[in-house]
């Protein structure tokens, strides 16, 4: 495609007419939400996930003008678009995408709970577990999630409301904890872990068969290995909390550079790239013997969409020259003659309008 044409497709690329009255402008995201909608609804429906889910968050970089995009202090990237995803553990995939809009409108529960609840709606009352980091998890959270038939685990914040007052970092018998040494506390099925790695670690977990003691290996001061002992519902959190992170590596792998100032056209080319990876992840599935990586299948998916699609500016080719024995006969009465058209002079860069009636 050449270049200018490119650029006049990218200048006009929209996704919604803005004249449209039925449109609901009030929605921050009206610009992208058909395409949010049939991406989310294409994704599901493309992979039926596993046992395990994450939720977790995509940092979008954006600097532009929107009411929408966050400061995030300590961040690489300060500004930025916020998408809250809920992804396979196992393997990466994207099942749901859920932008930030800024503040919501208030409900009966709080807006931590209620952002887990809509992007894991999908997943309820199907046997799921949901993995957390301490941004959501809370005793609230998992006994929501326990009514609708889905079990959690999660690493919590220790100032959250109900946790035992014993397990806080405040607490004397906490202070006393040596690397490896854990406190458990149990109230029905819901299990608070406190343990000490390098820091204090707190997890909450209502998922059964996970009350005892693994080991894990570290290093102390000194370089030396060392094993200390881990509590299972740390080992099943670390196993599974992994989804957002691998998801969001593959999708910056090969991140597209180009800047702009739409915001619109940054969640769209997120999207995009975000599909190829989908992509890719259910080529993995589908063909577990193939040993092919995530760049050689993009090229594979890009000669694919372009082929017999794409075209090549044609150049006339130049007319032959005429034979030597005729050009080099000085016998023939070589003479200029008008022409219809313009062609390339032998001799100069300038275009002429005259030909040798021999040497046609």
């Amino acid at each position: 495609m050449p270049r200018n044409r490119f650029l006049q497709i990218w200048r006009y690329l929209h996704f919604v007419n803005n004249e449209d009255s039925s449109i609901n402008k009030e929605n921050k995201l009206w610009k992208v939400q058909n395409i949010l909608d049939y991406i989310n609804k294409r994704f599901r429906a493309a992979y039926h996930p596993r046992r395990e889910l994450s939720i977790d968050e995509s940092m979008l970089k954006f600097k532009g003008r929107l009411g929408i995009k966050q400061y995030i202090k300590s961040k690489p990237v300060k500004w930025e678009i916020k998408l809250f995803t809920i992804v396979e553990s196992h393997t990466g995939y994207v099942l749901n995408l859920l932008p930030y809009v800024g503040k919501r409108v208030k409900t009966a529960v709080s807006k931590t709970i209620q952002i887990v609840l809509d992007v894991g709606k999908h997943y309820l009352n199907k046997g799921h577990r949901f993995f957390t980091d301490n941004y959501y998890t809370s005793i609230e959270l998992m006994t929501k999630l326990e009514e609708q038939n889905t079990l959690s685990c999660g690493t919590v914040n220790q100032n959250r409301s109900g946790l035992p007052k014993d397990a806080k970092k405040t607490c004397a018998f906490v202070k006393s904890l040596k690397r490896g040494d854990s406190l458990k506390r149990m109230k029905g099925r819901m299990l608070a872990v406190t343990w000490r790695d390098t820091r204090i670690v707190n997890v909450l977990c209502n998922v059964p068969g996970y009350l005892g003691d693994g080991a894990v290996r570290r290093r102390d001061r000194k370089g030396a290995q060392i094993i200390i002992n881990r509590p299972s519902a740390i080992e099943l959190y670390n196993s599974f909390m992994g989804g957002g992170d691998l998801s969001n590596q593959r999708v910056s792998s090969y991140r597209r550079h180009m800047k702009s100032l739409t915001w619109y056209l940054q969640v769209f080319f997120h999207i995009l790239q975000l599909s190829g990876v989908q992509a890719y992840l259910l080529h993995k599935e589908m063909n577990p013997g193939k040993s092919n990586n995530q760049f050689g299948f993009f090229l594979e998916l890009i000669d694919g969409l372009v082929a017999g699609r794409s075209f090549i500016r044609k150049h006339h080719a130049s007319s032959s020259r005429p034979a030597t024995d005729i050009r080099l006969n000085r016998e023939l009465e070589h003479s200029l003659i008008k022409h219809e058209t313009q062609s390339k002079c032998a001799v100069h860069t300038r275009r002429v309008d005259t030909i040798c009636m021999w040497c046609l």
